[in-house]
C-alpha cells in the first residue's frame, strides 16, 4: 500500500523522528490519530516523514494532551520531548503550536468559558492547577467573566477539578461542579 502524501500544491514538512519516537506516537496515539501513526510506521527508518501543517498542528495537539494524561513517567518525558520538538518544527515554519502552554493557541482555537469571580477563587484556592495556568487565573481583573482556554487549558482545568471534587468543601465543590458543567465532559 503506497503511503498518502501532502495533497499537490500543500507544502509538506518534514519531520525526523527516531526509531523511538515511533514506538511512543504509535503506542501512546495510535487510537487517536491511526492514518498519521500509519504514515509514521510505513516511512522507512531515517527517512523524514512528510506532515502538512495541519497534521503536524493535530499530532502537536495529541501529545500535549497524552503527555497530560499518561501515567508512566517514562513516557511523559518522551512526549514533552517530543512536543517541545514538535513545537520547534512548527515555528521554524512560521507557524505556533495548537495547544502548547509556552506558545499559546491561536485566538480561533480557544473555547470561551465564562468564570465567575468566586468560581475562579474556588479553582485557585481548592483545584491543583498548574502554576502558569493558576497564575493566569490570579491576574485577571475583577469583572472579568469570560475567559478564553486552549484544549490543553480545558483539559488541565477539567483534570484538576476531577481530582479534587470528591473532598471539596461544599461552597467550592458547588461552584466547581459548575465549571466543570460548562467545560464539558472529557473528549
Amino acid at each position: 500500500m503506497p503511503r498518502k502524501k501532502p495533497a499537490p500544491g500543500v507544502k509538506a514538512i518534514p519531520l525526523a523522528l527516531s526509531e523511538g519516537d515511533r514506538k511512543l506516537l504509535a503506542d501512546e496515539l495510535g487510537c487517536w490519530e491511526s492514518q498519521l501513526v500509519r504514515r509514521i510506521q510505513e516511512t522507512p527508518a531515517g527517512q523524514p516523514v512528510p506532515f502538512t501543517w495541519q497534521e503536524l498542528n493535530v499530532l502537536t495537539t495529541h501529545v500535549a494532551l497524552e503527555s497530560l494524561l499518561s501515567g508512566e513517567k517514562k513516557n511523559v518525558r518522551g512526549l514533552h520531548r517530543l512536543y517541545r520538538r514538535l513545537v520547534l518544527t512548527l515555528s521554524r515554519h512560521g507557524t505556533r503550536a495548537m495547544p502548547g502552554i509556552e506558545e499559546g493557541a491561536p485566538a480561533a482555537l480557544r473555547t470561551g468559558v465564562r468564570l465567575a469571580e468566586q468560581e475562579r477563587e474556588s479553582l485557585i484556592r481548592v483545584a491543583h492547577l498548574p502554576p502558569a495556568l493558576r497564575q493566569r487565573l490570579a491576574e485577571i481583573p475583577a469583572g472579568t467573566q469570560f475567559l478564553a482556554f486552549s484544549p490543553l487549558e480545558l483539559a488541565q482545568l477539567r483534570r484538576a477539578i476531577e481530582k479534587v471534587l470528591p473532598r471539596a468543601a461544599h461552597p467550592h465543590r458547588k461552584r466547581l461542579q459548575g465549571v466543570l458543567e460548562r467545560i464539558g465532559a472529557d473528549p
